[in-house]
C-alpha cells in the first residue's frame, strides 16, 4: 500500500504561522527566549527583534543545531507561548554528564550496581 506523500505546503504553512506569531508576540516572548535558550545573550535576543530567520540563525550557531532541529525548537517554544520547558538546556545538561534524567531525586546514589551472577532457583545437589 503506497504511503500518502507529505504535502510540503503544510510544513511551510506551519513555519509561516510560527513566524507570524513570533513577530506578533515578540514583546511578550523576548524575555522568555533567553530563559529557554540560555546560550543566547541579551544582545542576541535584542538583535532578533521578532524575526524568525534571525532567531533561527542565532540558535543554530549557539547550539550547533541543524535547520530541522532549530525549526522544531522554535516551533515548540512559540506554540507553547514561551512556556515550554527549556529543551535546549535539558539537552545540554544531559551532555554535561548529569545522567540522572528528568525527575531524579536529589542525593540519590546514581552509581551503577555491580553485576552479580544470578543464582539458580534450585541449587544442584551434589
Amino acid at each position: 500500500m503506497p504511503l500518502n506523500p507529505i504535502d510540503p505546503r503544510s510544513e511551510h504553512h506551519a513555519i509561516d504561522s510560527i513566524r507570524d506569531r513570533l513577530a506578533q508576540e515578540w514583546s511578550r516572548l523576548k524575555d522568555k527566549v533567553q530563559t529557554t535558550f540560555h546560550k543566547l545573550t541579551r544582545e542576541d535576543v535584542d538583535a532578533v527583534g521578532g524575526r524568525y530567520d534571525e532567531l533561527s540563525q542565532r540558535i543554530a550557531k549557539s547550539y550547533g543545531y541543524d535547520r530541522d532541529r532549530t525549526d522544531d525548537e522554535i516551533s515548540r517554544f512559540v506554540s507553547e507561548g514561551g512556556n515550554s520547558a527549556p529543551y535546549a538546556a535539558m539537552a545540554d545538561e544531559a551532555q554535561s554528564g548529569d545522567h540522572r534524567g528528568i525527575g531524579a531525586e536529589v542525593g540519590r546514589n546514581d552509581k551503577p550496581l555491580p553485576l552479580v551472577p544470578e543464582r539458580p532457583s534450585h541449587p544442584e545437589r551434589r
